[in-house]
């Protein structure tokens, strides 16, 4: 048996891109909204493209945590 690596979907729920980006769905519905992300519709459901969310995902700009000083002490 070979490990094999799932490939990346096309396109994923709202419910599902949400979880994956940690934003919840009315994030995801208002990025919608403002077309910067691309939503499909297949039947009745409304899915991401995954290429979108990735996109959308790598322009948002780099944390920037400052670490604490550690306490004096003597």
């Amino acid at each position: 048996m070979t490990d094999r690596q799932m490939p990346t979907p096309l396109a994923v729920t709202i419910k599902e891109g949400a979880r994956l980006t940690g934003m919840s769905r009315t994030r995801i519905y208002e990025l919608i909204g403002e077309n910067r992300l691309e939503a499909v519709k297949a039947g009745r459901r409304t899915l991401l493209r995954m290429a979108s969310l990735q996109d959308y995902m790598a322009s948002l700009p780099r944390a920037e945590i400052r670490a604490r000083p550690a306490p004096y002490s003597e």
